[in-house]
């Protein structure tokens, strides 16, 4: 999307204050293996899209750039490899999401709008065209992201060009469907929202699209039994309000909660800096500085307070992990909420650790090297003695 700002200079810490108790950081991550090596032949990782561990304790590892998944076991030593770049049963031209349950390893194709089926040992058990009837005329048919209870396939459909384009607020289904494509149950929906505009200028009209839209967040846990949709809406000009909602494999609502949420303000120099990226977005496209800095200062509405949450994960249990936007602080706060919707804990990560997934005892995350080279580390959840 054009005109977007980048997310490095976006998000510091959130301060959650009002209606949610925020605990103090009693939980922390231990770096307990590594895997990648350049140095090891056949260990090497390029980038890392996803990751889970499976159910006897083996990593999966998305490398999107080679349209296959690495296999490693617990001690991080390499396996084999699930997949490889084509049309075929058991290749992928894009990798969406990975699921293992009862011995089986899911891969998800988004762009072939396809489900492949592995057994551990690497061997392809199945792969199936699964994608929804068409439902609604602003929406593209939504192909199977992961496999559910009852033989349903949980789908969430892309949103076209020409509807981005729109300056607009809308809902993406989130559903169930079977095999042939029947949406048996709509699970709940995505609020999407794109606030764009028009600049008529000598020589031609330039379009853009406000930054820092009400946007929902999803995740699934690693065996498909939970799903969880977190809606981030801003509600008034220094409070914000999450609203999350966990579902089991079947589609059932196991938890509703909402959070007010106290915004932290932008500092001045992260404003200044969005003010700069977009005035040269704007020189991009043949304006004078002086014409690119009157149409930010009048068109674009660069934002007083940072979003309240920029990533939400969910266990194989239904625990949900909350994180807050990525900073140029050093460290960033995760909270976690039980299946009543307690918050239970706190913890406080490297900005430089993208997590991938977490169970109630472990955590991937995504982490870089020296040289810019990628690992995924392997982390024990360590708790407060009196947990």
């Amino acid at each position: 999307m054009a005109h977007t700002p980048s997310p490095r200079i976006l998000g510091l810490l959130l301060t959650l204050a009002i209606g949610w108790t925020l605990p103090q950081a009693n939980w922390r991550l231990v770096e307990v293996r590594r895997i990648g090596s350049i140095d090891e032949r056949g260990q090497a990782l390029t980038r890392v899209s996803a990751a889970i561990v499976d159910q006897k304790g083996a990593v999966l590892i998305a490398q999107p750039q080679e349209a296959m998944v690495r296999v490693f076991d617990s001690e991080g030593r390499p396996q084999h490899v699930l997949g490889r770049r084509g049309g075929g049963p058991g290749e992928f031209q894009s990798i969406s999401t990975i699921v293992a349950r009862n011995d089986t390893v899911y891969v998800s194709d988004f762009g072939q709008q396809r489900l492949t089926a592995f057994a551990q040992s690497g061997e392809v058990m199945g792969t199936w065209l699964v994608v929804s009837h068409p439902f609604n005329s602003d929406f593209r048919p939504a192909p199977a992201v992961a496999p559910m209870k009852g033989g349903l396939f949980l789908a969430v459909p892309s949103v076209p060009a020409a509807l981005s384009a729109r300056n607009l607020t809308t809902r993406i289904p989130v559903m169930l469907i079977d095999r042939d494509g029947t949406v048996e149950q709509t699970v709940d929906s995505l609020r999407w929202e794109r606030k764009s505009g028009m600049i008529q200028r000598t020589g031609g009209v330039t379009f853009f699209t406000q930054p820092f839209t009400s946007e929902s967040l999803w995740a699934i846990s690693s065996d498909a039994a939970f799903l969880v949709i977190m809606h981030r809406d801003r509600g008034t000009e220094k409070v914000g309000v999450l609203e999350i909602g966990v579902f089991d494999g079947a589609g059932k609502e196991v938890i509703r909660k909402q959070v007010r949420v106290e915004l932290q303000r932008l500092p001045s120099t992260v404003r200044d800096s969005l003010t700069e990226h977009w005035t040269k977005s704007f020189m991009k496209r043949g304006l004078s500085r002086r014409e690119a800095q009157e149409i930010v200062a009048r068109e674009i509405r660069i934002p007083v307070h940072f979003p309240a949450a920029s990533q939400v994960l969910v266990t194989t249990s239904g625990t949900v992990w909350i994180g807050t936007p990525n900073s140029a602080a050093e460290t960033r706060r995760w909270l976690v909420m039980d299946r009543s919707g307690t918050t239970i804990a706190s913890l406080i990560l490297p900005s430089s650790v993208r997590l991938l997934s977490v169970s109630d005892s472990a955590a991937l995350g995504a982490i870089t090297g020296e040289f810019e080279e990628p690992y995924v580390a392997r982390y024990r959840i360590e708790r407060s003695k009196n947990q």
